[in-house]
């Protein structure tokens, strides 16, 4: 990534009104590997790699096989714009002046009392080439911020203080949310191991379609194990695999970056800071509010999802399968008494081809669509509720107190002792969940958010302590400061539940350190 930047401040009526303006150029650029075809931008194909180039004779992936093997380029370019202005209308008036440096406290509020405003537009760099399920480039990250407030200065600038509100918006964000929604559509299928267990909803279909393929090229699906495929057969089934799965067999592998989604956010809150300092005495206080919530975090999973349904939806295997083989739709592997049951009939209530999609599995697993009522729908169903509504995970308020003294005379001369106080409130880790009544199995499976239920972990406090001891040494030529720091005093180290399941039961854990103790020593020419 390139970037060019640049910034001025101004000064106007006499220091009353001072500006702050800045920019910033950025252009970016990526480009992932991949083993699928690629298709330059001269309209050149580079074919695929084959098993045998890929796989070296001990059966590891050849990495140099990748060397030279890249997709077209990925570009964005974008503008950060910020400015801000600090407006003293008093500052500099002889009277006010006179009277503030006569002690009156009144005054020297008014002398120094101001008011702020900062604006920025952001752009924010992508991590790598990423695009939508289609090969569409996404759109910029970016963002929108405002806020405004203001400021003054008392009891002879030893107090100062500062309150502002904003509100910050986001657009294009890479949200982890909608990107678990999308890969739990599209093709996870390794070509290392084509028939190898996924969670996916258009991975099970390419299972499924394979299946079906092997069955018309006259391999036989009872034989427990199956048949290990030539090179040659593992083409013809790729072939046939994406006539009946609608796309070129390769096709996710193939798109020119990483498949994943975007949503947008707007933060709104207010900050507060409040500075007193009286000689060897040090004192801060913050406090913060916000809350921030999410919207249209499923622009790409709809879009994915109203592609490929109608397929899904259609997919039956008396179409596909030749005339001699109508009747294995459904059949044993291995004992055809015992073994593992699969059946074809239609894509949606298939199971047993794949080790994902059994009978015998547990809820969720069972069939392909007891696969998308357990695992697709209720993601998708959470992040459509959580439209509008504040963010999982956020804490929406906080406060800080800071502290600390230097002894300047006697024995305990160049000594300095602080600490903090930090507190934090709690913050939404999960939802008691409903039944959807969609599996029939269990129609009172949890497998739906109840976002009008939710649960909170416990607020949070910590204490920090600090020592330090400061002199000169080389005939006062070099400063030495030797500090030691505790922080978390109080924390012997604990697991924190940042995730929880439908019915309460944590599943999602944070380690807490405990305490920690550093030693610096920093020396100032």
């Amino acid at each position: 990534m390139q970037s060019l930047s640049g910034a001025m401040t101004n000064y106007f009526w006499k220091d009353r009104v001072i500006t702050t303006f800045g920019g910033r150029l950025d252009k970016f650029k990526a480009r992932n590997t991949t083993t699928a075809a690629i298709t330059l931008a001269d309209g050149t194909v580079v074919p695929a790699l084959t098993p045998q180039q890929k796989f070296l004779s001990t059966g590891y992936f050849d990495m140099d096989s990748m060397w030279n093997r890249f997709g077209p380029w990925s570009r964005a370019t974008g503008r950060t714009k910020t400015g801000g202005v600090v407006f003293q209308p008093f500052r500099g008036w002889s009277k006010i002046e006179s009277r503030a440096e006569s002690g009156d406290q009144w005054w020297q509020f008014v002398r120094n009392f101001g008011l702020v405003y900062n604006w920025s537009n952001n752009f924010d760099a992508p991590s790598g080439a990423q695009i939508d399920a289609f090969g569409k480039p996404l759109p910029n990250p970016q963002g929108i911020g405002r806020d405004f407030g203001f400021q003054f200065t008392a009891l002879d600038n030893k107090l100062f203080a500062r309150i502002t509100w904003f509100r910050a918006s986001s657009q294009n964000q890479r949200l982890t949310s909608a990107g678990t929604a999308i890969n739990r559509l599209k093709d996870q299928i390794p070509l290392t191991t084509p028939d190898s267990a996924q969670a996916s909803v258009d991975a099970l279909f390419k299972g499924w379609a394979r299946a079906i393929a092997k069955i018309n090229m006259g391999i036989d699906p009872r034989i427990d194990p199956a048949v290990p495929l030539s090179p040659q057969q593992e083409l013809d089934v790729q072939a046939a695999v994406a006539k009946i799965w609608g796309l070129p067999y390769t096709y996710y592998e193939s798109l020119p970056g990483t498949i994943t989604a975007t949503g947008d956010a707007v933060a709104t809150g207010m900050e507060a800071q409040i500075n007193y300092n009286s000689g060897n005495w040090r004192n801060r206080v913050t406090f913060g509010r916000q809350a921030t919530r999410n919207s249209n975090v499923l622009k790409q999973y709809d879009e994915l999802f109203a592609f490929r349904n109608p397929a899904w939806q259609a997919a039956k295997a008396s179409t596909f399968l030749l005339p001699q083989y109508q009747n294995l739709a459904t059949y044993r592997i291995g004992d055809q008494t015992n073994g593992t049951q699969v059946d074809l009939t239609n894509f949606l209530t298939s199971y047993g081809y794949n080790s994902s999609v059994k009978i015998t599995n547990a809820p969720g697993g069972q069939s392909v669509q007891d696969f998308i009522n357990v695992s697709v729908t209720p993601q998708v169903q959470l992040a459509k509720d959580l439209n509008g509504q504040e963010a999982p995970g956020q804490r929406k308020f906080r406060w800080a107190y800071n502290t600390g003294y230097d002894f300047t005379t006697g024995r305990l001369k160049g000594v300095g002792i602080g600490g903090a106080e930090r507190w934090e409130a709690k913050s939404i880790i999960g939802y008691y969940g409903k039944a959807s009544g969609a599996t029939a199995s269990n129609p009172k499976l949890l497998d739906l958010s109840d976002t009008t239920r939710p649960i909170y972990d416990k607020a949070n406090s910590y204490t920090d302590l600090f020592v330090n001891y400061k002199t000169k040494l080389w005939s006062d030529r070099v400063g030495l400061v030797v500090q030691f720091n505790v922080e978390n005093v109080f924390e012997n180290g604990h697991l924190q539940v940042v995730a929880v399941n439908y019915d309460g039961s944590p599943y999602g854990y944070r380690i807490i350190d405990s305490r920690k103790f550093t030693l610096t020593t920093t020396f100032n020419f």
